[in-house]
């Protein structure tokens, strides 16, 4: 009977999922209505916090689930769920690996005043003329700030995945969760 349950999607339980910032504002809200419709006996707890608080609460089996970004590749297995460009538009380190990266990659030097980690925050700053900033498309698709968006040439991209402790014993509501985030994310139309 348990195995009948869960195929028909009727297993009861909880998941916890990390997210950070961008994910959790521009994506969740959309994937979490949608996963409530298909499971809605399944309990959700959503934890937002830096990619660094992320990476922690995974490691210490405060979430389930986590969505992170590719630099975290090399500790987590990652299930790749969308790239998306990184646009100019400065956070704190925690927060900005992206940006580190590129800036690295290209040898750019820069100056930091202001050391935010909301991207709200972050996006107030750039409109007030207090310097620019390298931030995932995800962020900027709903953006009403008074502030101009290049593409960065060649292009960069961030790209976001999803991980779990340990992918070959999954509670079925996590595995269930798990593969609803996947479909969900590669149905979706993450352009501008």
């Amino acid at each position: 009977k348990q195995s009948i349950a869960r195929l028909n999607g009727l297993e009861k339980g909880k998941v916890k999922l990390g997210v950070f910032n961008s994910v959790c504002a521009s994506l969740l809200p959309g994937l979490l209505k949608s996963f409530a419709a298909h499971y809605p006996q399944i309990e959700i707890e959503v934890y937002q916090g830096t990619y660094d608080d992320v990476k922690e609460w995974l490691r210490t089996g405060q979430v389930d689930i986590a969505f992170l970004s590719s630099t975290c590749r090399e500790e987590f297995n990652l299930t790749e769920l969308f790239r998306e460009p990184l646009l100019f538009v400065v956070q704190c380190d925690a927060t900005d690996a992206e940006m580190r990266q590129f800036l690295k990659k290209y040898k750019i030097g820069t100056e930091r005043r202001c050391h935010v980690i909301d991207d709200q925050s972050n996006i107030a700053m750039v409109e007030a003329g207090l310097g620019i900033s390298i931030m995932p498309q995800m962020l900027l698709r709903d953006c009403k700030a008074a502030v101009k968006v290049y593409p960065i040439e060649p292009e960069e991209y961030r790209v976001v995945g999803l991980a779990v402790q340990r992918p070959a014993s999954m509670a079925p509501a996590v595995e269930q969760m798990f593969h609803h985030i996947v479909e969900y994310c590669h149905e979706l139309d993450l352009s501008l």
